[in-house]
């Protein structure tokens, strides 16, 4: 069974492969604009639970936050 979560309860150094993202299409268009996309690795480098997280995708640092990356699934990857 997938270990689906919202990015928003990954914790900091946990990673995860985007699977879906519960939106209208201007979340997602933003989201693609940024880097983002299904299939993509993600790795939460700052979450505090209370406001923008820090991610890192593709090399890249990315400020996300609390309602949008709640939008956006991932299947955790084990560790």
């Amino acid at each position: 069974m997938k270990n689906l979560i919202s990015l928003y309860y990954l914790k900091e150094n946990e990673e995860g492969t985007v699977v879906d993202i519960y939106d209208e299409n201007d979340i997602t268009v933003m989201l693609l604009n940024m880097g983002i996309k299904k299939g993509d690795s993600i790795k939460v480098l700052q979450n505090s639970f209370n406001g923008q997280l820090i991610v890192m995708v593709k090399d890249t640092k990315l400020a996300i936050g609390q309602g949008i990356s709640d939008k956006i699934i991932v299947e955790k990857k084990e560790s």
